[in-house]
């Protein structure tokens, strides 16, 4: 990073440390608003002040307002279980795509909502996404999603009911510093036709021209390289080779800092 760009840097991370000092909402946060954490708003959002603040600002308003009686239960020990499962259900690929951005997947037709509840669910992603926003390379490159939709049956669909979608998308997408590249959606069914509309309302119209339905997976190969994906999406690596473990393991040593989120 040339001499310009760290110096434009820390000009809009000083703007941001003096907005947080006139806003109340802040108070007794120093601990959690360190000046990485803060540099995660002002890269992921392009050293945009203005859309900085606001990200940063609904970020904590969703937590210690909106929604604090879910975030008072936003702890890995209360999710922990959701790591355990017979076949991944989503996660993090140890090698990023050519041009440098983190991969996350998902799959959600292997998702047991009577094991994990569809909050719990959406915690699960969540702290994926706060993890990985720790990254430079993403905060800089930004991420691309990969859901696949195999197996997704009705009783998934009955689970996520409207006030569930605008909460997660109001975290996912409004209050996380992350620039979304593309979201590919694999082996789709009638199924996902019934409940996709419904997410693409808590979308920007941006973030809605990202999504790209595959009808194949060699489809997805063009978008996403077959070398760095799961057999799941055919590729050549098996699971404990395609994904990075070292996420789940950082969650779930991370019990103190989701309890200062909590505050």
């Amino acid at each position: 990073m040339d001499n310009e760009m760290i110096s434009k840097e820390r000009k809009v991370l000083g703007q941001l440390k003096k907005y947080i000092q006139t806003d109340p909402l802040f108070q007794d946060l120093e601990d959690l608003l360190t000046d990485d954490f803060l540099l995660a708003f002002v890269r992921g959002r392009k050293y945009d002040i203005d859309k900085a603040t606001k990200t940063l600002h609904t970020f904590i308003k969703l937590r210690r307002v909106d929604y604090r009686d879910f975030f008072q239960r936003f702890l890995p020990s209360y999710i922990k279980h959701g790591f355990d499962t017979p076949i991944r259900v989503q996660g993090v690929l140890k090698n990023r795509d050519p041009q440098g951005r983190f991969v996350g997947i998902d799959r959600l037709g292997v998702w047991d909502p009577d094991r994990v509840t569809p909050e719990q669910g959406g915690m699960l992603l969540l702290m994926y996404g706060l993890d990985a926003i720790k990254s430079e390379q993403l905060q800089r490159e930004g991420v691309v999603i990969i859901v696949d939709c195999l197996h997704i049956s009705l009783k998934h669909a009955k689970c996520l009911n409207l006030s569930l979608l605008r909460m997660l998308a109001g975290i996912y997408i409004d209050s996380l510093p992350v620039k979304y590249k593309s979201i590919h959606l694999v082996n789709h069914s009638v199924i996902v036709d019934l409940f996709l509309p419904m997410i693409k309302m808590f979308m920007s119209r941006k973030l809605r021209q990202r999504i790209v339905i595959h009808s194949s997976l060699e489809s997805l190969h063009e978008a996403v390289p077959r070398e760095i994906l799961p057999e799941s999406l055919g590729g050549p690596l098996s699971d404990e080779d395609a994904f990075d473990s070292k996420f789940e393991q950082r969650i779930i040593d991370s019990e103190e800092h989701y309890i200062q989120l909590a505050r």
